[in-house]
């Protein structure tokens, strides 16, 4: 297991505003976890850089996504997963096989994983592996959830390049909402769903 790297505030505090400034809601995240370190992280996540700097600039924290905003606009993340067996590169490959994810801003995780990130004006929810082994999705706004962002270390750097991010294409859009109407077991209500966990 790699080292958990001291705390650099400045340089995390910097990426956090980099990343508020592109369109991102930004989030605490507990350092060299994916736990959040606020609650109600849905309705706290923020542009703001008043807000950013107070968390950042003495705190001990990874950088949090949401995953349901982008600037004034929405968001969907495709967090493809390969931990644990998970089969997510392969899953990718067989969801283009008609139609191509356009390039976006993608971030790449210590895991070998990557979260795509695509802009959009509809609302979309999450879910895990309905699109194929190890594709999950991370949006929604209320019932939200977030992801890691680059800059962050856990078990591994996350890391990206600020890059433009695609509009989500109609087709994915339609396959994102057969797969939110797919059945599923009973969950626990919460107040959100926080997909980007250990666990999940």
């Amino acid at each position: 297991m790699p080292q958990l790297p001291a705390i650099d505030n400045t340089l995390l505090l910097r990426r956090a505003l980099a990343l508020a400034a592109h369109g991102f809601w930004i989030l605490p995240v507990v350092y060299g976890t994916k736990r959040a370190a606020i609650t109600d992280w849905p309705n706290q996540a923020t542009r703001d850089t008043k807000q950013i700097t107070t968390w950042f600039a003495t705190g001990k924290y990874n950088i949090g996504i949401h995953g349901g905003k982008f600037g004034d606009r929405k968001m969907v993340v495709l967090d493809v997963d390969v931990k644990e067996g998970k089969r997510g590169m392969e899953s990718l490959v067989a969801l283009q096989t008609t139609d191509k994810l356009p390039a976006t801003m993608t971030t790449h995780t210590p895991t070998g994983g990557l979260h795509l990130f695509f802009q959009t004006d509809d609302e979309y929810r999450n879910s895990s592996s309905k699109l194929g082994d190890g594709l999950d999705i991370r949006s929604g706004i209320a019932r939200a959830g977030y992801v890691v962002g680059p800059g962050s270390f856990v078990n591994g750097a996350y890391k990206a390049k600020l890059t433009e991010l695609a509009e989500l294409p109609d087709w994915f859009g339609e396959k994102l909402k057969i797969a939110a109407a797919k059945p599923t077991a009973p969950a626990q209500e919460a107040d959100y769903i926080d997909l980007d966990t250990p666990a999940a």
